[in-house]
């Protein structure tokens, strides 16, 4: 490996990062493809070994591609035996690089993965959103509408004039099951049916 410390240490933190991201997004997926748990684990399985083999063929000759600190402490002290190769420094460098990539993985893949119970509780009601991705609120967006809708965000909310904003708490669905999820659909639902009545839209039934 010729490239500087700094460079290998930014693959493995890029490495682990779209690794993580993988592996959770995939698990994530996998429990709504199926029921069977035999199911979800293959579909897991081969999602992750795929997309490490993909990061290793690109990122293996800048760093050599670990993503694990196990992996990094295990080459320093093969190498130190050995009296060269992987010292000290390299070690200091790649294990926060791989555990802030790793943590910025997981937290990509959960806020790119639409929830399976609220996936399936959703189906129930005849709306598919499998295919669909969580999107940030944008200035551009509230600027752009008449009505905004949002769920307990408060200040941090963007405000024009003119707009009509209606504010509201609901729980969680994060970590629930079907069971939790449809009475937060039920909630939702209602309210979208009062506003649709208020702006003299007639729902649908």
């Amino acid at each position: 490996m010729s490239a500087s410390l700094g460079r290998r240490a930014l693959a493995e933190a890029v490495g682990s990062a779209a690794l993580v991201a993988v592996v959770v997004g995939s698990g994530i997926q996998a429990t709504g493809l199926s029921r069977d748990v035999g199911v979800q684990l293959l579909a897991n399985s081969l999602a992750t070994v795929f997309g490490l083999g993909v990061l290793i063929v690109l990122l293996g000759p800048v760093s050599g591609a670990h993503f694990n600190p196990v992996v990094t402490l295990a080459a320093w002290l093969t190498d130190r035996r050995a009296g060269d190769g992987f010292k000290a420094r390299d070690v200091a460098a790649y294990v926060p690089a791989q555990i802030v990539g790793a943590t910025a993985g997981a937290v990509v893949a959960d806020a790119i993965t639409v929830n399976p119970a609220v996936v399936e509780a959703m189906s129930e009601a005849g709306i598919g959103i499998s295919a669909e991705t969580p999107k940030i609120l944008t200035v551009e967006a509230v600027q752009a509408s008449d009505v905004v809708i949002t769920m307990g965000c408060g200040d941090a909310c963007p405000v024009f004039p003119g707009k009509t904003y209606l504010d509201g708490k609901s729980d969680d669905p994060a970590g629930q099951g079907v069971d939790g999820v449809r009475p937060i659909r039920g909630e939702i639902e209602g309210r979208v049916r009062a506003l649709l009545t208020d702006l003299g839209v007639q729902p649908r039934a």
